[in-house]
Order: structure tokens, then sequence, then C-alpha cells
């Protein structure tokens, strides 16, 4: 379902609590729960952020914003029974969390960022003593994740006050499963105007995510082994720490390419970058929703990404840059060189980049927000 912009700002202000897994990496989920923060402060709503892990935050929270923090536990033993276990015992323990929470602190709206999450929340409404409206948020394309997300996510959204996903591709799917499915995409705090994209671009390509192996960073280096002898002023940096990185710098050196690949680490200014690059690259082999091509786009950088869901593909019809088929890093490695070659005006229309990014905009996004949150009290 879309929303339409309210006209009606006399609604009470809510109290609402936002739960998630942590706030600690710079990732697309934790990014976005940032960016919410300061969408639901800006209309006038208290907001809690519970992580179950970690007491800090790496990107800002609106000022008016609290964090705390359950402090769970880590958990890495490898057998699946004790897994299963631990799970189980952690259901448990957000359950009671969120039971108290909202008693305290008189909480009227919950918003979970995972099955899992929203299930627990919902039993949570049942014992809380108040009437409570629990929101399920989806962060990437229907069929981005694993089958056992899916099934949790089946039996559970259907019970839902409402589903929010951020594509709206996806709304037929999460209707078809029973959910109240509505369509917010998910907000950038600024707009860039066409004059911040004419900085000198330099002759580097960037990649920017966790290093694991959905995001295809091994797949990328294989395809800049073919770029290099073709570009040989270009160099590639990649923005992002993970369990893979000694790996792929084996890979690099494997491929003769260690002199042109950079591994940054995570970077806390990637604006910057984006802005500086020459193009962007996204390499991943499935994509939740792919954040970091919408930021990219948003610094005026060219775009390169494989048709790894229908999340990059929505962003990148129309011209708004080359898609390739998803794994192929041939096809992928061709496309980098054609894009380095190509006229950096002639590469996107920037009426369609235009359109992509004004849905995201803040103001936008805030008024959609408003409209779904006015019918709580309807």
């Amino acid at each position: 379902m879309s929303l339409n912009a309210s006209q009606d700002r006399s609604a009470r202000k809510l109290k609402i609590l936002s739960l998630v897994e942590t706030m600690e990496p710079a990732g697309g989920v934790e990014r976005v729960v940032a960016a919410l923060s300061g969408v639901w402060g800006i209309l006038g709503h208290q907001v809690i952020v519970a992580t179950k892990r970690g007491s800090k935050s790496f990107f800002s929270l609106d000022n008016r914003a609290e964090l705390i923090s359950f402090d769970f536990r880590e958990f890495s033993n490898r057998t699946r029974l004790l897994r299963a276990l631990h799970r189980a015992w952690e259901f448990l323990l957000v359950t009671r969390r969120v039971v108290k929470l909202v008693r305290s602190r008189s909480v009227d709206v919950v918003y979970t960022t995972s099955p899992l999450d929203f299930a627990a929340a919902l039993i949570a409404s049942l014992f809380s003593l108040r009437s409570i409206t629990v929101i399920a948020s989806e962060h990437g394309a229907f069929d981005a994740f694993a089958a056992g997300y899916r099934v949790i996510r089946w039996l559970t959204y259907r019970f839902a006050w409402a589903v929010v996903v951020p594509r709206s591709l996806d709304l037929q799917r999460f209707t078809e499963i029973g959910a109240h499915a509505f369509n917010i995409p998910h907000p950038l705090l600024a707009i860039n105007t066409p004059e911040s994209h004419q900085a000198d671009r330099q002759n580097f390509a960037l990649a920017a995510g966790r290093l694991v192996h959905d995001k295809g960073f091994d797949l990328l280096l294989r395809a800049w082994a073919r770029v290099v002898p073709a570009c040989e002023n270009w160099k590639l940096k990649i923005a992002g720490d993970g369990p893979l990185k000694d790996m792929l710098i084996s890979l690099s050196k494997e491929l003769q390419i260690e002199d042109k690949v950079e591994f940054l680490g995570v970077q806390s200014e990637m604006d910057q970058l984006y802005s500086a690059c020459g193009l962007f690259v996204l390499s991943s082999r499935a994509e939740g929703f792919g954040l970091v091509l919408l930021e990219a786009m948003n610094n005026g950088a060219r775009l390169v990404a494989f048709a790894c869901s229908a999340a990059p593909i929505e962003m990148l019809q129309g011209g708004v840059g080359r898609l390739v088929p998803n794994g192929d890093y041939n096809a992928l490695a061709d496309a980098i060189i054609e894009t380095i070659k190509a006229d950096h005006r002639s590469d996107s229309s920037p009426f369609r980049r235009s359109e992509v990014l004004q849905r995201h905009k803040i103001s936008t996004v805030a008024a959609q927000w408003e409209t779904l949150l006015n019918r709580i009290q309807k």
C-alpha cells in the first residue's frame, strides 16, 4: 500500500521503541535505524533505540533519541543444537526486556528489524498491560534472505499491524503472504545538489561493504584483474572490514594486482569517497537493498552493479548505471572498462537519477511515516 502525505498534524506524539540487533557496525540496517530516529524526531515522537548487543552506535542518532542496550553476550558455539538453544533462550530474554520497557517507558509503538524480534515484540505486547502497536520492517528485497528467515517471516508477519518495506515492487509479494504491507523508502538525510557532483573525480573505483561471501568481493577482484591491463592508471579501493579480509588480500596477490587494490577498512566519511571516486561498483551475490548504491548515486558517482536482486535493478533502470548478469565477473570487468572509458556526463539520465533520489528525501519519507503513524490513533 502506498502512502500519501498527511495533512493531519494534530495527532498525539508517540513513544517509539526501535528494536535492533546492534548499532555498532557500519551496516545498512544500522544506518536506516539511525536515520529513522531523525525522521521520527522531526515528527515530534520520542524514540528509544534498544540493541541486543553493544552500547554504542557507529552512525549518529538524532539528539532527541535514547540508546539503550540489553548487553546480551555473543555466542560463538558452532554446534547447531547449542546455537538453536541459545537463540530460543535469547528470544525469551528479548520478550521479557521488551515487556519491561513497554511498561516502564509507556511505549506506544515497537518497530522491529527482523522476524524473530517481531515475534518477540508481538508476544511481549500480550503481557505488557498496555495497548501497543507492533510494526515489522524489511530492509531488503523479498527474495534476498535464507529459507529459514522466509519461513519465520511467513509465519509471523500476517499478525503485524503493518509491515514496512522499502521497495514498491515487493508490496504484492508481502500481501500474498498475508501481511498488511506499506511502502516507505529508506531515508537519505540529505540529497546532494547537482553542483556537488562536479568535484574532480579521481582514477579509482570504489566498493563498500562487509567483507563476507555475499558481498562478492572475490568476484570483484577477479574482474579487476581483467580491468588492470586496459586501465593501468586506475586503482580499486574497498571500504569495509570482515572475516574474509585476509583471504581477499591473498587473492589479490595471487591475481598479481595487489598494487592496484587498496583495502581501506571501515570508513566514517563515506561521502568523501563517493564524491571522489571515478565509479562505484556493487559486486554482491545477494543484496537486501543496496543502500551503498543509493548513497553513491546521491554523490554523483557512476555506477556498475551485478543484477543480484530486484533492488539494484529497480534503482539503476532507465540509464542510471550499468547492470550485468549476477556473478559474471567477466561481464562486470567489461562494464567497468566501458564506464571508465566513457564520458562521465553520458553515463546516466540526470532526470531519472533525481527521480530515484527524491523518493528517499527525508521530508518525503517523514510525510509517509506521519501518515502511517497517524493511523494508529484512528
